[in-house]
């Protein structure tokens, strides 16, 4: 049998300096850098973009313009008089009829 020392190994030979001592940008790849979940671009940058790109950076300054913009409630607004059983009717009517003609409109099925 041969011993370790007589056969010559196709690997790379080891460093005198051990891996650990290697300091961590030699031993690893460059890797981009994160900015903290805290970062956020000015409002300014967004508005004078000619295209706004579909990014998370993108989506979470949608996110943060509409927090902003105070909701409307979505109760459905009442008529100034109360709706007649008549007119009930009639807008049954109306539907079971299948409603409007919408075959003018642009992009409806035949």
């Amino acid at each position: 049998m041969h011993t370790g020392q007589s056969i010559h190994s196709c690997k790379r030979p080891l460093s005198q300096q051990s891996s650990a001592d290697a300091s961590p940008d030699q031993a690893h790849k460059k890797r981009k850098v994160k900015h903290p979940s805290g970062f956020l671009l000015p409002a300014a940058f967004w508005d004078n973009l000619s295209k706004v790109w579909l990014t998370h950076n993108a989506l979470r300054e949608l996110d943060r313009r509409n927090t902003q913009v105070p909701t409307k409630s979505l109760q459905p607004t009442r008529s100034s008089r109360p709706v007649t059983p008549n007119e009930v009717k009639a807008i049954q009517r109306f539907a079971r009829q299948g409603g409007p003609d919408l075959s003018e409109l642009r992009g409806s099925l035949q």
